[in-house]
């Protein structure tokens, strides 16, 4: 179960449609973002079969979106989450703000794609519709262009 801010109620059923696995304080959580783009934390220890569990709720990124897949990476040492979205640029999350972000969000997002919790960078990349680490150095990202064609790009996590 998770608090939806952007549909202001609680929902047992609501779909993941991107996750992964990531260290937090030393401990695997799963990472979960669902469609209008809550971005929710499990601890994995407390997942255990017929348990119900609620999830902590910690960014609201915006109704009218859908979270494609999501990443993590280094840069220069320090870790990141990189997020591809159906209907925004690619966002940059910083994980130490996760760790911060203690009771989680439990109050409704009002505005129309309005956002809450923690914070996030867009980067200036749009129509991404799938990510990778391809090695110490590259994201690949397969982004669609303008006149609907798929290419296959390298992107430097340095100016990510």
């Amino acid at each position: 179960e998770i608090y939806h801010a952007a549909h202001q109620k609680y929902e047992p059923h609501a779909p993941i449609r991107t996750l992964m696995t990531y260290q937090l304080e030393n401990k695997p959580h799963v990472l979960a973002s669902y469609t209008c783009t809550p971005l929710v934390t499990f601890p994995i220890e407390q997942l255990k079969n017929g348990v119900h569990l609620n999830g902590k709720t910690v960014a609201e990124f915006g109704s009218g979106n859908r979270p494609l897949d999501m990443i993590a990476y280094k840069n220069n040492g320090k870790d990141f989450i990189l997020m591809a979205n159906s209907n925004r640029s690619l966002m940059k999350i910083d994980p130490v703000d996760i760790v911060n972000q203690k009771t989680g969000i439990t109050t409704p997002v009002t505005e129309r794609y309005g956002t809450s919790g923690i914070p996030f960078i867009s980067v200036n990349q749009v129509n991404v519709m799938q990510i990778d680490s391809l090695n110490a150095e590259y994201i690949v990202a397969l982004q669609r262009t303008s006149n609907g064609s798929l290419n296959l790009r390298s992107l430097a996590k340095s100016r990510l």
